[in-house]
């Protein structure tokens, strides 16, 4: 399927994180200083949502975890096992960055290795951006957190957005 038909019927990250998803957080805000946070990071959604789609895409798979990968015992290939919900998203997008009660680990530290590696077998990788990827994930998880309602985890997220412009 070509990713411009993909892309018409599938909404981004890019499309799906907007302003008025981002404003439920403020039920969550402690103080003035929270929301005004969530007004700045809204008042830039439009330079973030435009960086989103500057990137190049990419494949998620939300079940993607070690008893989703087959290893070949003759020829050491590795086979995902479960494709049922992948996407395309932009590149960083669904990179683990940790959630603000610890129970993940934070890999964007080593998503710089992961992109230059990548590079090597996707040439259209060359040259990214390495902070608009790591806002692509913070966005991504930005979005997963609004959706389930998660608006602590999503008030701290925009701020991580927020410093990483």
């Amino acid at each position: 399927m070509p990713v411009s038909r993909y892309i018409r019927s599938h909404p981004l990250v890019s499309q799906r994180l907007n302003a008025s998803l981002v404003r439920r957080c403020a039920v969550a805000a402690r103080n003035s200083e929270e929301v005004e946070q969530l007004d700045a990071f809204v008042a830039r959604l439009p330079e973030l949502q435009a960086l989103l789609q500057a990137l190049p895409l990419a494949f998620v798979n939300p079940e993607l975890g070690r008893h989703a990968l087959w290893i070949d015992a003759t020829t050491q290939q590795p086979t995902l096992l479960n494709w049922g919900r992948w996407s395309l998203e932009p590149v960083g997008a669904a990179w683990p960055v940790g959630i603000c009660d610890g129970d993940r680990k934070d890999m964007l530290p080593r998503l710089e290795k992961a992109l230059l590696g990548s590079a090597q077998e996707r040439p259209g990788l060359q040259g990214i951006c390495l902070q608009s990827a790591k806002l692509a994930a913070l966005a991504y998880a930005l979005e997963k957190a609004c959706q389930r309602q998660q608006f602590d985890e999503a008030l701290v997220l925009a701020e991580r957005v927020l410093n990483a412009f």
